[in-house]
C-alpha cells in the first residue's frame, strides 16, 4: 500500500458549511524574505498565480501564547474578525519545540506579528488564488523524484536549505519535507526553487484554510417515505431502474470522506472493506470536528448510495446492492505523527484503486491545484479496474460561482457533478464552469445522520453520490464498460432541463454552462449500459484493404441494427426496428468478404430491451492486406478469429482494451508482430498456420498420446478441409506480446516459430500448448530465430511464462508436427537441451509433458 506524505491540503468537503483549513508559514524572521518572485506555484508544468495578502500571516505558536496574542490584538484595537486559532501538531524537531509544548496555528494580523515574535515558531504569508480564495502557506512541501536513484539529490537539496525530509513513497516517488527554524526560504519558495532547478519531476505545497463543508443541514427525526431526489419530477428516475437491478455485490463504490458511523442501522459499513487513510489501518473511523455540522458528512454521502432497502426505516439508497468501501480521511491533525490531509487523500485514492474499487466518490474539493493528487487520480483513471479505469466522480463545489474547484481540472474522464433543486434549477450554491459534466439533486436531500435522525442538507457533496450510485448500477449490468464509456452514457442519457438552453455542442451532445449535459437519468443510463456499444467504433472497426464483388442481404430487424460492410471506405447501412429491407454493397474485385450485423442503441436509451451488441467477429484478409488494429470495439465482443494468408506478411496485429473478449484465434499471420493488451475477460488465445473449423479446440491431445485431437480430424470434417490444401510454409508470427490479460487460462501456440516473447499479467495461466513443424522445434541452424546462438524457441518461450505455485501446477505440452501436417513425428533434440527445459519448468512449478517421440 502506498503511503502518502503528511500534508495539510486545500480540501473542501462539499456538504456542511465549515472552514477547516490549515495554514503554515515560515518563522517570523522568515516572513521578511522577499517572496515576490515566488508568488505562484507549479502544477502540471504551468505557473499558477497567487496574490499575497499582506494584512494577515500564518503562525505556529505555543498553545499558551495564543492568549497573549489575543490580548495584544485586543489592546491594539484591531478587530478579531477573520482570525483563527486551531490545534496544530507541528514537527517539534524542526522548530526546536519541547516535547511538553502543545502547538496551534493562528491567522493573525501581520502588524501584530511584527511587534511580538515571542513563542512564534514559524510564520508565512497568506495568499489569494486566481479564483479569489484565501489560503495560508504551511511549512510543508512535497518533491517528486525523477527516479528512485535521485534520493541523494533530494538529501543534498534538504541539507543546502536546512529542511527536513519527513517521509516518502518509493513507489510514486513523492517525498514530504518541512521547513525548519533555520530554513533560508519558506515552503512555497523552496518548492518553486526545487522544480525550477530541473532536478525533480514535480513539486507541491501544503496550504491551509482549504477545507470547507459547505451546507447547513436541517434535522428531522421522522422517516422519509418519499424522496423527491429519486422519483420526483426533477429526480433521477430511480423506481423503474430497481426493476432491472439494485446493484451487484461484484461492484464496489468507494467513498472518500471525513469519517463514517460504522454501525448505523440504515447503513451498516462493512468494516473489513473500510479503511482509515491517516492511521493506514482498517476499519474506517468516525471523526469529530470543531464544527459539528461536519461530523455526519461521510454517512450522509454514503447513505445516498447504499442505504438499506425495505427495512422499514430511514431512506432508500440508490444502489443498495453494491459493495461500499468507506475510506476515512481526518482533515484536522491531532498528533505530529498524523498524515496531513493532502497525503491522506492521495493515499485514499491509491487505496481505492489498488483494492478494486469500480467507482470513487469524492465529495470534497480543493482551492489549490495539487500535483500530488493529480498523479493519484491519473493512476486510478489509467490503471484501475484492470485497465478499464475507475469511474472518478467529484463534486463541483458550493461557492455558487463560475469556477471548478476539483484538484484535477483538466482531465475529461473525471466526472464533475453540480447540484439542482426540486423544481429543476441549478442550486444557487452549485459551482458551474466549462468542467461541469452533469447535475443531480443537491438541495434539501433526505439522507442519514446520527441514528435516529435523518437530515436534509444542501450541497454538491450530496449531488455527487447520486451519480456515483448510478455508475455503480450501470457497471452492475455491464461491468465491461470503461470509465470513459460510463461518462459518455451518463452524458447522452441525461435529461435536458427546460429552463436551460443547451446551445453548445460537446463530445457527448448538447451542453449548457450551468448544468452540463443535463440532469442524471438513472433508468436511461442503466438501460443504455445494458446494451451499450459505440457505433463510431464500428465505423472504425478495422483498417485494411479488401477486394470483392457485390453482396446483397435481405434482413428483417427485430431491433435497430447497423450493417457494416468491411471495406476500406467503412460504408454502413442502418435498419430501423421492425423493418424488412434488402441491402447491397458493391466491392470492386473478388475476394473473401465479411459483413457485421450489430444491434444499434439510440442515444436516449429507449431501444432495445434485450440482447446485446455484436459478440462475434471474423476477418479474412484479401490481397494487399495492411496492419490490423482492433480497439475500443463494443463491450459485448466475445470472439475474434483473424485469418491472414500468403499476402499477409510482416504486418502487425494490435488488439487492445476489448474487455469482454473471451476467445482470440490468429491464423496464418506470416512474420506478423502480435500485441494483445488489456483484455480483462480473455481466457483462450491461439495462433496457428491452419484454419480450424471448430471454435472449441485443442489442436492436439493433451494427454500425451502423440495423436491429433479428434475434434480436429473428426466432427464431420476431413483433414483437407481442416487445413489449407497447400499449406503456406512457415506461416507463423515473428513476435508475440500478451500484456495484462489476467484471466487467460490457455495459450495454444501451434507452429509457433516466434523470435521474441513478452508475457506479463497472465495471473491465471494454467495450460500452454507448444507445437511446431520440424525442424523448428530443435533449433536448426537453418533458422537463425531458433539457433543455438540466439536461444532455442522452447527455452525462450518457457522462460517468459509466469511462475506457478507448488499447489497449482500448470501443464506445458510440447509437440512436433510433421511436414504433412497429419500427425506428430519422433524428434531428437538432445538430452542436454531437454534437461535444461525440464529444469526450467521445474523452477517455475510447471508440469512438462513431452510428445512421446521427442527425445
Amino acid at each position: 500500500m502506498k503511503r502518502f506524505t503528511p500534508l495539510i491540503c486545500t480540501l473542501l468537503l462539499c456538504g456542511c458549511i465549515m472552514e477547516e483549513q490549515f495554514d503554515i508559514k515560515t518563522p517570523a524572521r522568515e516572513s521578511q524574505v522577499n517572496t515576490t518572485q515566488s508568488d505562484y506555484y507549479w502544477f502540471n508544468g504551468n505557473r499558477e498565480p497567487l496574490q499575497k495578502i499582506p494584512e494577515y500571516s500564518f503562525v505556529i505558536t505555543d498553545e499558551d501564547a495564543t492568549g497573549n496574542l489575543s490580548t495584544i490584538i485586543t489592546r491594539s484595537g484591531i478587530s478579531h474578525q477573520g482570525m483563527e486559532y486551531k490545534r496544530y501538531p507541528a514537527p517539534k524537531k524542526a522548530f526546536r519545540i519541547s516535547d511538553e509544548s502543545q502547538t496551534v496555528w493562528s491567522k493573525i494580523p501581520t502588524t501584530i506579528l511584527n511587534e511580538n515574535e515571542t513563542n512564534v515558531f514559524y510564520s508565512a504569508p497568506y495568499f489569494r488564488t486566481a479564483d479569489g480564495f484565501e489560503v495560508g502557506l504551511t511549512n510543508y512541501f512535497m518533491i517528486k523524484l525523477k527516479a528512485a536513484s535521485d534520493l541523494e539529490i533530494l538529501k543534498q537539496f534538504a541539507n543546502e536549505h536546512k529542511v527536513l525530509v519527513l517521509y516518502g513513497d518509493e513507489t510514486d516517488l513523492w517525498y514530504t519535507l518541512t521547513c525548519t527554524s533555520d530554513s533560508d526560504r519558506n515552503a512555497l519558495e523552496l518548492a518553486n526553487k526545487a522544480y525550477e532547478s530541473g532536478k525533480f519531476a514535480a513539486t507541491d505545497v501544503e496550504f491551509v484554510d482549504d477545507i470547507h463543508f459547505t451546507s447547513a443541514p436541517s434535522y428531522d427525526d421522522s422517516l422519509y417515505s418519499t424522496q423527491w431526489n429519486l422519483n420526483g419530477e426533477y429526480g433521477i428516475n430511480l423506481d423503474a431502474t430497481h426493476s432491472i437491478t439494485t446493484g451487484s455485490d461484484n461492484i464496489t463504490v468507494a467513498v472518500i470522506d471525513n469519517g463514517f458511523i460504522l454501525d448505523h442501522p440504515d447503513m451498516p459499513i462493512n468494516a473489513a472493506l473500510s479503511w482509515d487513510a491517516n492511521s493506514q489501518t482498517s476499519p474506517a473511523r468516525q471523526y469529530y470536528y470543531s464544527n459539528a455540522t461536519s461530523n455526519n458528512h461521510g454517512i450522509g454521502v454514503a447513505g445516498i448510495i447504499g442505504a438499506v432497502q425495505d427495512n422499514g426505516k430511514g431512506i432508500v439508497g440508490i444502489a443498495p446492492g453494491v459493495k461500499l468501501m468507506a475510506i476515512s480521511v481526518r482533515t484536522e491533525m491531532h498528533d505530529s505523527t498524523d498524515l496531513t490531509a493532502l497525503n491522506a487523500l492521495k493515499d485514499a485514492i491509491y487505496y481505492a484503486e489498488e483494492h478494486n474499487a469500480d467507482v470513487i466518490n469524492n465529495s470534497w474539493i480543493t482551492n489549490i491545484k495539487h500535483q500530488l493528487l493529480d498523479d493519484a487520480i491519473e493512476s486510478s483513471l489509467r490503471y484501475g479496474r484492470n485497465g478499464k479505469g475507475c469511474v472518478v466522480i467529484f463534486a463541483s463545489g458550493n461557492d455558487g460561482t463560475n469556477i471548478s474547484k476539483m484538484p484535477y481540472r483538466d482531465n475529461e474522464d473525471v466526472i464533475c457533478v453540480g447540484g439542482t433543486t426540486i423544481d429543476g434549477y441549478r442550486w444557487l450554491g452549485s459551482n458551474y464552469s466549462e468542467h461541469i459534466d452533469i447535475v443531480a439533486p443537491g438541495s434539501y436531500i433526505p439522507t442519514l445522520g446520527e441514528d435516529p435522525e435523518n437530515r436534509n442538507p444542501d450541497g454538491t457533496s450530496f449531488a455527487a453520490p447520486h451519480v456515483s450510485a448510478i455508475a455503480g448500477l450501470m457497471l452492475s449490468v455491464n461491468s465491461a464498460l470503461t470509465s470513459t464509456q460510463v461518462g459518455e452514457i451518463l452524458a447522452r442519457t441525461a435529461t435536458k432541463l427546460p429552463e436551460y438552453n443547451f446551445s453548445s455542442s460537446k463530445n457527448n451532445g448538447t451542453w449548457d454552462g450551468e448544468v452540463g449535459y443535463g440532469l442524471a437519468n438513472c433508468y436511461n443510463a442503466v438501460r443504455m449500459a445494458q446494451n451499450y456499444f459505440d457505433s463510431e467504433s464500428y465505423l472504425n472497426l478495422i483498417e485494411f484493404d479488401y477486394s470483392g464483388t457485390n453482396i446483397s442481404l435481405t434482413l428483417k430487424a427485430s431491433k435497430d441494427a447497423v450493417v457494416i460492410w468491411n471495406e476500406g471506405d467503412q460504408d454502413y447501412s442502418f435498419i430501423p426496428i421492425g423493418s424488412s429491407v434488402t441491402l447491397s454493397h458493391n466491392y470492386s474485385t473478388s475476394g473473401n468478404k465479411h459483413v457485421i450485423i450489430a444491434e444499434y442503441i439510440s442515444e436516449n436509451g429507449s431501444t432495445p430491451t434485450s440482447s446485446t451488441a455484436l459478440t462475434r467477429f471474423e476477418l479474412t484478409t484479401g490481397n494487399n492486406a495492411s496492419n490490423i488494429d482492433i480497439k475500443a470495439i463494443n463491450s459485448a465482443l466475445e470472439y475474434i478469429r483473424i485469418i491472414g494468408g500468403a499476402n499477409f506478411a510482416s504486418q502487425s496485429v494490435s488488439i487492445n482494451g476489448l474487455s469482454a473478449l473471451k476467445e482470440l484465434y490468429l491464423v496464418q499471420l506470416k512474420n506478423a508482430s502480435i500485441s494483445v493488451k488489456n483484455c480483462s475477460s480473455l481466457t483462450t488465445f491461439g495462433t496457428s498456420r491452419h484454419i480450424w473449423r471448430h471454435r472449441d479446440f485443442i489442436p492436439f491431445d493433451p494427454n500425451g498420446t502423440g495423436t491429433l485431437n479428434p475434434d480436429i480430424v473428426g466432427g464431420g470434417g476431413t483433414s483437407s478441409n481442416e487445413w489449407p490444401t497447400i499449406p503456406e510454409p512457415h506461416v507463423s508470427p515473428s513476435s508475440l506480446s500478451i500484456i495484462n490479460c489476467p484471466l487467460v487460462n490457455t495459450l495454444s501456440l501451434e507452429n509457433a516459430g516466434f523470435t521474441s516473447f513478452s508475457f506479463h499479467g497472465l495471473d491465471n495461466l494454467n495450460y500452454v500448448y507448444l507445437s511446431s513443424q520440424s525442424p523448428w522445434i530443435v533449433g536448426a541452424a537453418s533458422n537463425p530465430a531458433v539457433s543455438a546462438t540466439s536461444g532455442y524457441f522452447l527455452s525462450s518461450a518457457i522462460s517468459t511464462l509466469p511462475g506457478q505455485t507448488p499447489s497449482s501446477k500448470g501443464k506445458i505440452v510440447i509437440r512436433c508436427v510433421n511436414n504433412s501436417n497429419t500427425g506428430y513425428i519422433p524428434v531428437a533434440i538432445g538430452s542436454g537441451h531437454k534437461s535444461r527445459i525440464q529444469n526450467l519448468c521445474n523452477s517455475k512449478y510447471w508440469t512438462l509433458v513431452w510428445d512421446s517421440g521427442i527425445n
